[in-house]
């Protein structure tokens, strides 16, 4: 999501993962293996934090021109409307699949369920009492 104000990126799960992470002054590097390339570079802010750069594919993604239906596509990309996965694909941030768009408008059950309403609570009773006497 290039509009995310932070990304949290787990050192852990990277060394994990078997890379290797070199911290320098203003910087990190993210190595493939011991003695690998650089395939990740993270630049520290003046804050001392170090700031992921977004870029819209991933490096050495094979293209592969997956078929796959808008509505996976929709689950997948954390239930983003259909306009904005069609936008995505127009401006070519998304490659390596085949969408499949020729569906009738679906509704997610998920999405539907995120949006339903509740009753209000009111601070004060809005029904009358009845006292019972002791």
């Amino acid at each position: 999501m290039p509009n995310l104000c932070l990304t949290v990126v787990s050192i852990g799960c990277i060394l994990k993962a078997g890379f290797k992470l070199e911290f320098m002054e203003g910087s990190c590097s993210i190595k493939k293996g011991k003695d690998g390339p650089v395939i990740g570079h993270i630049p520290a802010s003046v804050n001392g934090l170090f700031k992921v750069e977004h870029v819209f594919a991933a490096v050495n993604t094979p293209i592969t021109d997956e078929p796959m239906d808008i509505l996976t596509l929709h689950q997948r990309l954390g239930h983003v409307s259909t306009d904005t996965i069609r936008s995505l694909i127009r401006a070519s941030s998304i490659t390596g699949l085949h969408i499949i768009d020729d569906f009738p408008p679906f509704i997610c059950d998920l999405c539907k369920y995120a949006k339903t309403t509740w009753k209000p609570i009111h601070k004060e009773r809005t029904t009358t009492v009845d006292v019972v006497p002791l």
